[in-house]
């Protein structure tokens, strides 16, 4: 099959590392996960499909967090050197790309200060756990006390004033309280058992923690002074970390569970009744979810999942009492990733604009929100690494090719914009979020590399992604299929290495992928390899929560170097073929993996196969999906559409049902078949 010409080839790259719980935190409460190398492709599989079991064992399912805008959490190290390294990053809880706010030592337990300026923390970096605190960007970062102690685990009070922690200076694990500038240390908790793991009621009135009872940890709560010590425990496991939900009527913890892993669960205090939302009956290794962490609106709760990065559930109503919907990983994190934390001060959409641009603006202005610039370009000169810039309502055409390192760009908060040209993202941590791109372009910015793919002229892929940890998150990202002119139209995302980087860490989350490229009886029988998303050459894509509907050719095309790709919680509908794992000579994409998205009505070929030019790739997974024929030609309806010659991918526990979309034809995708209300982008709660 001809490929398309545009698209080069790339080194092999190695497979991702095993990832395995280890013990050996300070505190029963702060247990971590750690990082193991293995040797041998089929132990990474076994390892790929026990965490595709996992996540189907659990009763939930999966959606990005919709409440605060930040997450603290500790990333262990990548070299197996646990608990040696755990360093504090932040991440906006959409997903994106993870800063890294320490680097002197073994950080632990985030907590963000209630005005969202400060994280506490726990450090080792002096030779025993103190109490550090932190602007919220990393910066002044000093000890809130010095001891001979170890003294961890910090909470907040809600007015900011106090931070309750864990000191052994007594000789035991207790629960003390501080004022938030290290004066006047009073004790709370005098037992000859360990207490741990404090945290402060956002109304003020209540401190729940851990503490033994009968050999094992148990959950309790105390006023703020000590007294009042009550043991609200009607579950069954051993307990730890509790988090108050924001209107303090319930908590969520982690519980050691039968199967010697560890689940999420959560009490309503009304009824002292428990809750096992996480439910998993099976684990690989004994999988592990821990630290649950609720959001500032308590339709969210993150924890720590062992075998993939931090993860979210969407909650129900405080009084309801049913389990609330597990999610798939928070796009840039990953396995090690643990303690999540919640800024509970700030919602998702507090943009914060360094500088604007408006059609209406000006090359001469100073881009202020009162006096924008006027083009796409003259706002990326204008801003440096670690800047936002914002653009007003309404459409820009120009083709850029971004360089600078670090800077996002956004649509103005309250409007849209449409940006239409080809965008190149060279740069490394380059975000696009919430813009409509429209990528017909006739240009090359920044070469003079002629557009000489058949039919001529013809515009280029767009947007394209060369640098390393680029997001597109939230975006419309089209080329306008619907248009009748044939030379107006191209794939839409292409991560590739034309740039000679491969790139690593392309995240490509929440955006709506559609109309790419134009499908036509003149161009091949497919669509002129005009597909959705691109991935040429590169390693660890994230491919989350998208959907990707009415593409001319694949929907994911994964050909002929992508590696350690993750492609979960996707709706893949009416593309001309669904997802397609390829390769070249002696190049082949590998290690790649499916879960959880719905693939259905392929209007070409497949919705899922194989295209092995060359060598046939190792390790890909195709699992836990939804998947459903569709085609005008039946012959490629069976198995749910996809390949029964399909090799070098497992396809395993996979749902062959029609999802039953509400309205399709006019973008509702909302599921009706409860068989399937588990998969897909924006994924339903089962009944």
């Amino acid at each position: 099959m001809r490929r398309d010409p545009r698209a080069s080839h790339g080194r092999r790259l190695p497979p991702r590392r095993d990832l395995r719980p280890r013990s050996g935190w300070p505190h029963a409460g702060t247990a971590a996960l750690g990082r193991g190398g293995i040797t041998g492709d089929r132990r990474y599989l076994n390892a790929v499909i026990g965490a595709m079991l996992v996540l189907i064992a659990m009763s939930t399912v999966a959606s990005p967090a919709r409440a605060s805008s930040s997450l603290a959490f500790v990333r262990t190290s990548t070299d197996g050197s646990v608990p040696a390294n755990g360093d504090i990053y932040t991440i906006p809880a959409r997903g994106g790309v993870a800063t890294e706010l320490t680097t002197d030592g073994q950080d632990q337990n985030p907590a963000w200060s209630p005005d969202g300026q400060h994280i506490a923390f726990q450090s080792q970096r002096d030779g025993h756990w103190q109490i550090y605190i932190m602007n919220a960007d990393g910066t002044n970062q000093h000890q809130l006390f010095t001891t001979s102690s170890n003294d961890t685990a910090p909470t907040w009070s809600p007015d900011g004033g106090h931070l309750a922690f864990v000191s052994d200076r007594d000789g035991n694990p207790e629960i003390y309280s501080a004022n938030a500038d290290g004066t006047s240390q009073t004790r709370l908790t005098n037992n000859s058992v360990a207490d741990d793991a404090p945290n402060w009621s956002p109304d003020g009135s209540t401190i729940a923690y851990t503490t033994i009872v009968s050999g094992d940890p148990e959950l309790a709560t105390m006023n703020p002074d000590g007294t009042n010590i009550q043991h609200p425990n009607p579950c069954a496991g051993v307990v730890a970390t509790p988090s108050w939900s924001p209107d303090s009527r319930q908590l969520a913890f982690s519980e050691d569970n039968p199967h010697g892993g560890r689940d999420v669960a959560r009490l309503v205090l009304s009824g002292n009744t428990c809750f096992t939302i996480t439910n998993s009956t099976f684990f690989f290794a004994n999988e592990t979810f821990s630290h649950p962490t609720w959001a500032s609106d308590a339709s969210t709760i993150a924890f720590a999942e062992s075998q993939a990065g931090i993860q979210t559930l969407k909650g129900d109503s405080p009084d309801a009492g049913g389990a609330p919907t597990a999610s798939a990983v928070i796009p840039g994190t990953q396995a090690g990733d643990i303690e999540p934390a919640y800024d509970v001060h700030d919602v998702v959409g507090a943009v914060r604009c360094s500088k604007y641009a408006s059609p209406a603006g000006s090359s001469a202005g100073p881009g202020t929100e009162g006096a924008p610039y006027q083009t796409p370009q003259q706002l990326i000169d204008a801003l440096s690494s670690g800047q936002t810039g914002c653009l007003f309502g309404g459409r820009y055409v120009q083709s850029v090719k971004i360089t600078k390192n670090g800077i996002t760009l956004t649509s103005k908060p309250g409007q849209r914009a449409t940006w239409q040209g080809r965008v190149i993202l060279a740069g490394n941590g380059i975000v696009l979020q919430d813009l409509n791109l429209d990528g017909r372009n006739f240009d090359n910015p920044g070469t003079s590399t002629p557009c000489s793919y058949d039919p001529a002229p013809c515009p280029f892929p767009s947007p394209d992604v060369e640098g390393n940890s680029d997001v597109l998150i939230g975006n419309d990202i089209t080329s306008d299929g619907n248009a009748t002119a044939i030379d107006t139209h191209n794939i839409c995302v292409i991560v590739n290495n034309a740039l000679g980087n491969t790139p690593v860490g392309t995240i490509i989350a929440s955006n709506t992928i559609h109309d790419c490229g134009y499908r036509s009886a003149n161009q091949e029988s497919s669509g002129g390899h005009l597909h959705g998303i691109y991935v040429v050459n590169a390693t660890g894509t994230t491919i989350a929560n998208n959907l990707i509907v009415n593409n001319a050719d694949r929907g994911i095309q994964l050909w002929p170097n992508a590696q350690s790709t993750m492609i979960d919680h996707n709706t893949i509908d009416r593309n001309g073929s669904g997802i397609d794992y390829g390769s070249a000579g002696s190049t082949a994409s590998s290690y790649n993996t499916a879960t959880f998205n719905l693939v259905t009505n392929s209007q070409v070929r497949w919705n899922v196969y194989s295209d092995w030019e060359g060598s046939v790739g190792t390790d890909n997974v195709f699992a836990a999906n939804c998947r459903n024929g569709g085609n005008p030609n039946p012959s490629y309806n069976v198995n749910g559409g996809t390949d029964p010659s399909m090799t070098g991918v497992i396809d395993l526990l996979n749902t062959n049902q029609d999802p039953q979309y509400v309205d399709a034809a006019n973008g509702d995708y909302r599921v009706q078949n409860d068989s399937c209300k588990r998969y897909g982008a924006n994924a339903q709660s089962n009944p």
